[in-house]
């Protein structure tokens, strides 16, 4: 039986009876926890400064520079 905290028994007998209709005797997959990640502020000073870059790019001819640290945050693998 679902149990939904704070729900009256009538809206945990309606989702199970939905997930029943949607899956049959089926178990129910698995659904992941969306983590959620706050976005990285970047400051200025680290964008595209050769000073207080660790990586650089060159892309057609213009150089880039970058943080390690940045880009892995920025990445999303």
């Amino acid at each position: 039986m679902l149990c939904f905290l704070g729900q009256s028994d009538s809206v945990a007998q309606l989702v199970a009876s939905i997930f029943a209709r949607c899956y049959g005797d089926s178990p129910v997959p698995t659904i992941p926890e969306i983590q959620k990640t706050l976005p990285a502020r970047l400051d200025p000073h680290f964008l595209n400064n050769k000073e207080m870059s660790d990586v650089t790019f060159l892309v057609e001819g213009k150089v880039f520079y970058a943080h390690k640290v940045l880009l892995v945050t920025a990445s999303t693998r």
